[in-house]
């Protein structure tokens, strides 16, 4: 088998992969067969970028810690997707189309 030469990728370059990753619908070891990307740096963007977009949109959660999705103020008509995060690298994911 044929090594593969590793590819530096920015932050950004990485960011616009995991949007892709998340649209996809594929599981990440899927995403990542698909696009010749190393599975451990993926899973290691992927939880930098989620915890930073965790970060940034913390404060528009409602103190109770429930949102009320059919309702989300910010963006009314987008779909939602929902990853929880089990342990052992199981993860559940809810969206709506």
């Amino acid at each position: 088998m044929p090594s593969q030469k590793y590819v530096r990728r920015s932050a950004p370059a990485w960011a616009e992969l995991i949007e892709q990753y998340q649209r996809s619908g594929l599981s990440g070891a899927q995403f990542c067969r698909e696009h010749t990307l190393p599975y451990a740096s993926f899973c290691k963007w992927r939880q930098r970028i989620l915890e930073s977009d965790d970060s940034q949109s913390a404060s528009a959660v409602p103190e109770s810690g429930f949102v009320e999705l059919d309702h989300w103020p910010d963006a009314p008509d987008r779909p939602w997707r929902i990853t929880l995060k089990l342990g052992n690298g199981v993860e559940l994911l809810l969206s709506q189309p």
